[in-house]
């Protein structure tokens, strides 16, 4: 039978073979995806039977940054046993939505409103083809590879998944070198290799951090900044090479041993995390006709719609319009990008706000997507947390002592402060005060006069700097 999708609109199921066609499909399995439904099915939303969830990951979506926090470090249950879902198991056994997990998508024919699947559920493996009415698309970003000579040994890992972290802790409890400690490498200097490096310190792993810049995080922190971090990492048992990269590794019996740096340097290693960077998982979307930017990432407009009919994306596989900065197509990998885009475009889709080229119902609408940037990171058993919101471009107005680990960093572009930073280091719950005036300060879009600025770095705290800008 080849009747498209298209013509069974209106008919609640259809069934022939395998095809089923639903109102509202979500295809991905991260924070993305699990806002998403969840905001389909909040107050005044859809019937979770109208709902398809399609994902290649074998658990119900889930917080991805609890895998370079808690999880890896043994602290927080898996998916498996009910820890870090976006949702519970409770939501999805009661809303009746079809989770169709261990799922992979092969095609999507935008055309007929097909999606053509491949799956290992219930044990075998077997096909699938779906019919949507309206499609999220909520896939991610998957880990960039290392491409040198060796990076096929066994043990060179990146940290993605569950099953990414699960290898990575076995090896950790029993070291495939024979010895009682395993020697880790972790290639990258943002927040994988900065995260993953302080969960194996704290497991008492000896570990090298491998940068090929000259400092931590360059795209956000000054300096100064990272002088503080590369400390507080040694001191914590991370030993740091800045200014280098992997040239090949080498091995024994298809295990890794050796990582060999491009100046002849050796460095004995029987794990290795990669952390350098991400592509999108964008090709489904782009091989579909979809637009797409010179990285990969879809395109979408200000209210997440993708260039095709019906098709919404959202998440870290999505380049959107930034208002910050001036409209332009910004990709934001975070968490919160994840959580508040899944939750818009879900609205949208449920609302029937819907295709491209609607002009009149967008502007009736009158909803667009608007996102403050934030980043955070921490490490709770050194008592360490930072958060930035913002753009961090313009001179670097700093209060406190960056050393000290508990200090503030303001960006200011001509007159206008348009980023911030707050971290503290030694009090668990002290800095939360400070995150909310620093997100509040951001938020105001202060312009500074010529003394507010001469006056800035005087300033002995963030009330202070508020009360400031309030002048």
């Amino acid at each position: 039978r080849n009747d498209s999708a298209e013509s069974l609109l209106g008919i609640e199921e259809v069934r022939d073979g395998t095809v089923r066609l639903f109102p509202y499909l979500v295809l991905g399995g991260g924070n993305a995806a699990g806002y998403a439904l969840k905001e389909l099915l909040g107050p005044g939303g859809v019937q979770g039977k109208e709902v398809c969830l399609i994902s290649d990951e074998k658990y119900l979506p889930y917080e991805r940054p609890a895998l370079s926090k808690g999880y890896m470090l043994g602290k927080a249950p898996s998916p498996e046993n009910g820890g870090f879902l976006c949702n519970s198991e409770k939501f999805y056994a009661e809303s009746g939505i079809d989770a169709r997990l261990c799922s992979r998508v092969t095609k999507v024919d935008l055309a007929r409103r097909l999606l053509f699947v491949e799956s290992t559920r219930f044990g075998k493996e077997w096909e699938d083809v779906v019919a949507f009415k309206k499609l999220l698309f909520a896939t991610g970003c998957r880990p960039r590879a290392l491409e040198v000579p060796g990076a096929s040994l066994r043990n060179i890992l990146y940290c993605r998944n569950v099953e990414d972290v699960d290898r990575i802790t076995k090896l950790v409890q029993s070291p495939p070198g024979g010895g009682e400690k395993a020697n880790a490498l972790v290639v990258g200097g943002g927040y994988i290799g900065l995260e993953v490096s302080a969960c194996l310190a704290q497991l008492g792993v000896p570990t090298t951090l491998l940068v090929r810049g000259e400092h931590l995080l360059p795209h956000l922190f000054t300096a100064e900044m990272s002088v503080f971090f590369e400390r507080l990492w040694a001191e914590k048992g991370v030993a740091i090479i800045k200014g280098h990269e992997v040239a090949r590794f080498e091995g024994m019996v298809g295990n890794v041993t050796t990582a060999v740096l491009e100046d002849g340097q050796e460095l004995a290693c029987d794990i290795c995390v990669v952390g350098i960077g991400s592509v999108p998982n964008a090709e489904l979307l782009r091989e579909a006709g979809v637009k797409v930017d010179g990285r990969g990432a879809v395109l979408v407009d200000e209210e997440l719609r993708t260039s095709a009919r019906d098709v919404w994306a959202v998440g870290d596989v999505v380049a959107f319009p930034a208002k910050g900065r001036g409209g332009e197509q910004r990709q934001q990998e975070h968490v919160t990008h994840a959580r508040a885009s899944g939750a818009f475009a879900a609205k949208a889709m449920a609302d029937g706000a819907g295709s491209v080229g609607d002009a009149a119902q967008s502007a009736q609408s009158g909803e667009v997507y608007t996102y403050l940037p934030m980043f955070y990171s921490r490490v709770d058993a050194w008592g360490l947390s930072w958060r930035f919101f913002g753009e961090a471009v313009g001179e670097v107005k700093v209060v406190g002592d960056v050393q000290s680990g508990t200090f503030s960093a303001f960006w200011i572009q001509g007159s206008a402060l348009i980023g911030a930073l707050h971290c503290t280091l030694g009090a668990s719950d002290a800095g939360e005060g400070g995150f909310a005036v620093l997100r509040r300060i951001v938020e105001s879009k202060a312009e500074l006069s010529a003394a507010a600025l001469a006056a800035f770095s005087l300033c002995p705290s963030l009330e202070e700097v508020e009360a400031l800008l309030a002048k």
